[in-house]
């Protein structure tokens, strides 16, 4: 009796067991009410900077940030974040059963911008301004301020001879150029050395440096190597475009009726000369932009291509191309249509459809966020292109004519009227 008592206890334990399974299962996977009218579950989660942001689904507030919103049925949801001096976030996404969906797509978090950001106001009467991304430069009358991006705090004046109206870096450079519309001029920012160059004022926005801070430019069909404290070097003839890389340059050049890419090391070591490519889609005047030896690119009349077993189009009705090699990143409009062109990925995507110019164009996918300059104040448009897209503008008294985001983009520096502005748009 004893034993048969025992057997059937150990039958009806192990029956209730099976029938607890489906309910461990359940709450392991983020499902519910499993019963014949059961329904899938998913989680949303929601990682902010600043933290503790309100969270609204479909206009009831529900948590604050950090937050996992689980056991929610299958469907769309409407998503608000709202804190208190920034700007608000919405967003329509989808719960899928089974599954986590990140609000800011992982593992980014979603940064939230303040309404008013704190500003400094670092100078006014000043003519224009540049970034090497952790410096400010200010260029007036005479001389140039160098801030901290970090703090807007003076590091340094660097006294300009000459008169001049425009100022241009790259990312970590030494060295500076400056414009008057008249000549080109080379300015050293450790020493403070300034040299007159070769190259003509309209070469100013296509002349790019190497590593250790010498320019490169074609004049005339003819590529120099420009050094501050010494003359010209002529490194190559027939070229109709080129673009510095680290130690070396990139060219295009016209050779026994075929137009070529080749790769010249300037300084350091390496292989002097390399042909890289003998049937360039560039049969005139071109621009090429290289941020390795498998990523180049040359915008002949209005198309642009990309170098990949073969020359193919990313656009036929290019303009206003903004290329970054240090980043590296690319982008561009083609027909209205904001495109940037991913590295990682190697692939095209579209950012928006605004059918005006935009300037001044930053990508910062670190923060989630396309910067441009349009309508003379800074917008910002949401990259993720899941449901609507978040787009925030700043503006100042006077027109925005020039921006630019810190190295690890915190803070915008900005030439409004003749003043340069500090704004911090990140929270510490």
């Amino acid at each position: 009796m004893k034993a048969t008592y025992r057997y059937g206890s150990l039958a009806l334990g192990f029956i209730v067991f099976l029938l607890f399974i489906p309910y461990m299962i359940g709450y392991v996977t983020g499902k519910k009410n499993l019963s014949r009218q059961s329904e899938s579950t998913g989680i949303f989660a929601i990682r902010t900077t600043p933290v503790k942001a309100d969270v609204y689904l479909n206009g009831s507030k529900v948590d604050t940030t950090p937050a996992d919103l689980k056991f929610l049925s299958q469907g769309f949801y409407e998503i608000s974040l709202q804190k208190s001096g920034y700007k608000a976030w919405r967003k329509t996404l989808q719960i899928i059963p089974g599954k986590v969906t990140w609000v800011n797509p992982e593992p980014l978090k979603l940064f939230m911008f303040p309404e008013s950001p704190q500003t400094q106001n670092l100078e006014s009467d000043v003519l224009d301004i540049e970034t090497t991304g952790q410096d400010v430069f200010a260029l007036k009358t005479g001389f140039i301020h160098m801030y901290s991006f970090a703090d807007g705090s003076l590091e340094k004046t660097l006294t300009v001879p000459i008169t001049m109206n425009q100022i241009r870096s790259w990312p970590g450079a030494t060295v500076l150029l400056l414009s008057d519309g008249k000549q080109l001029v080379g300015l050293n920012v450790q020493n403070g050395q300034v040299q007159v160059l070769g190259a003509t004022p309209d070469l100013f926005s296509t002349i790019s440096i190497t590593r250790d801070g010498s320019f490169v430019y074609t004049r005339s069909k003819i590529l120099y190597v420009e050094t501050i404290g010494a003359a010209p070097a002529t490194l190559a003839t027939n070229v109709l475009s080129s673009y510095a890389l680290g130690y070396g340059v990139y060219y295009v050049s016209k050779e026994n009726g075929q137009v070529v890419l080749k790769h010249m090391q300037v300084s350091g070591s390496g292989s002097p000369v390399q042909t890289l490519d003998k049937a360039i889609p560039c049969p005139a005047n071109c621009a090429i932009y290289v941020a390795g030896t498998k990523q180049i690119f040359i915008k002949s009349a209005n198309v642009l291509y990309r170098l990949s077993d073969g020359w193919a189009s990313m656009g036929d009705q290019v303009s206003n191309v903004v290329f970054d090699s240090s980043a590296p990143s690319l982008a561009y409009q083609n027909a209205g249509e904001l495109n940037f062109y991913d590295f990682s990925e190697q692939k095209i995507w579209l950012i928006d459809r605004t059918g005006s110019q935009a300037q001044n164009m930053i990508f910062r996918g670190d923060l989630g966020y396309f910067f441009h300059l349009q309508n003379g104040s800074v917008q910002l448009l949401e990259l993720d292109r899941r449901g609507e897209q978040n787009y925030y503008s700043y503006s100042d008294e006077n027109p925005v004519a020039k921006f630019f985001l810190s190295e690890d983009g915190k803070r915008i520096a900005l030439l409004a009227g003749n003043t340069v502005k500090l704004l911090t748009i990140v929270a510490e």
